[in-house]
C-alpha cells in the first residue's frame, strides 16, 4: 500500500531522502545479495542467503499487516530488524571477514565482506535511527494512532 496507508503513515513516501535511502537499501540490502546467492561461490551463497530470506518474510509480513493496529504494523519492522541485525546479517559480516582473511587475494570475498558490512550498517540505522528515532513517533502520535478497544 502507498500514500496515507503506507509504512509511516504516508509522511515518508514523498519525501527525497528516503527515497535515496529506500532506492539504496534495495539495491544493496536486496539486489545484489540476491544476484550474489546466484552467481557466487557456494561459500558466499550460503552467508548471504538467510538474510535476504529473513528480508523476504518480513516484506509480507508488512504487507499482510496494512490493516491492522498501529502498534503491530510498527512492531513488525522491529522484529524483524532487530532479529536480522544481530542474527544473520552480523554472521555475515563476522564470517565473511573470516573468510577474506583465508583468500586475501580474491575480489569475490573482498566484495562479500564489504557487502556484509555495508548490510550491517544499513540494519542498524535502520533499526536505531529510522525506526526507533524517526519512524516510532509518527505511531504513538496521542493525536492519530486510535485506542485500543478491549
Amino acid at each position: 500500500p502507498m500514500g496515507k496507508h503506507s509504512f509511516g503513515k504516508g509522511q515518508f513516501i514523498n519525501n527525497k531522502s528516503f527515497k535515496i535511502y529506500f532506492a539504496a537499501y534495495k539495491v544493496l540490502c536486496f539486489m545484489i545479495p540476491l544476484i550474489m546467492i546466484c552467481k557466487c561461490p557456494n561459500d558466499v551463497a550460503t552467508m548471504v542467503t538467510p538474510s535476504i530470506i529473513v528480508l523476504c518474510a518480513q516484506v509480507v509480513a508488512e504487507l499482510s499487516t496494512a490493516t491492522v493496529h498501529d502498534v503491530l504494523r510498527v512492531a513488525i519492522p522491529f522484529a524483524y530488524q532487530s532479529y536480522r541485525l544481530f542474527g544473520p546479517i552480523q554472521t555475515w559480516a563476522l564470517e565473511s571477514h573470516r573468510l577474506f582473511l583465508e583468500r586475501p587475494g580474491e575480489m569475490v570475498y573482498a566484495f562479500n565482506c564489504g557487502l556484509a558490512w555495508v548490510n550491517l550498517i544499513f540494519a542498524a540505522y535502520n533499526l536505531f535511527v529510522f525506526l526507533l528515532l524517526i519512524t516510532l513517533p509518527v505511531y504513538f502520535d496521542k493525536n492519530d494512532t486510535p485506542r485500543v478497544e478491549m
